[in-house]
């Protein structure tokens, strides 16, 4: 009895640990993006790398990056980029979500989303390179 009671027990306790997200990818990709030059946003509530990430993978696909302050208005280049990212902790920090979008002449052309926000317990697989990940959302994003 009590081996039987101990493995529902391990097993139970292994469900909760290893019951991990689904992380969710999604990119719409731009169209119509004929410039090299970009402006970028400042999102001044983000904290880490994710804006140093973004910048160098941008400028790895030949862009020209302009960082924008925080208060700049979506006209204030032809090609503009807003993004927000958020950092959780499991056993370490790690990218928990990140949303990048962009605009031509202030009108939305693409996006993309990275979420791995949606589970519970120790999930392995988000503990993944952050500039790696930046890195693969930009170039799915412009189709570089």
């Amino acid at each position: 009895m009590k081996k039987s009671i101990l493995s529902l027990l391990l097993i139970l306790i292994f469900t909760i640990i290893f019951n991990g997200c689904t992380i969710k990818r999604e990119v719409i990709p731009t169209k119509g993006i004929d410039s090299t030059n970009i402006c970028i946003i400042k999102n001044e509530r983000v904290k880490g790398h994710f804006l140093e990430n973004y910048v160098d993978s941008l400028e790895e696909l030949r862009f020209v990056v302009n960082v924008l302050p925080p208060n700049s208005q979506l006209n204030s280049c032809e090609i503009i980029s807003t993004y927000t990212a958020r950092r959780s902790w499991e056993i370490t920090t790690y990218l928990s979500y990140a949303k990048i979008k962009v605009y031509k002449n202030s009108k939305f052309v693409g996006n993309a989303v990275y979420d791995a926000r949606g589970g519970k317990g120790m999930v392995f697989d988000v503990h993944i390179d952050e500039k790696a990940m930046v890195k693969s959302l930009v170039a799915e994003l412009f189709q570089k």
